[in-house]
């Protein structure tokens, strides 16, 4: 069963979760890029507030993808 991230937005997808002082500058070109608190893991337990929820408009979901795969194609 899916459940929805509680602080997400109608038309927001979950990118995962990060650091919240965590360098994000490779993701500057994404203009609907923003943190939700509070984050939580696999099991739904809240993470502690060091810990922020990552949400993408749907619209630039492909920028986040196009970004993350050249990333990992970069570490080859």
């Amino acid at each position: 069963m899916i459940t929805l991230h509680p602080p997400r937005g109608h038309d927001e997808i979950f990118i995962g979760n990060t650091k919240y002082d965590r360098n994000m500058e490779h993701l500057s070109q994404i203009k609907s890029l923003r943190l939700g608190y509070p984050a939580y893991d696999i099991m739904g337990k809240s993470l502690p507030a060091t810990y922020a929820a990552m949400f993408v408009n749907r619209e630039e979901e492909f920028i986040y993808d196009r970004i993350m795969m050249s990333r990992m194609k970069g570490r080859s």
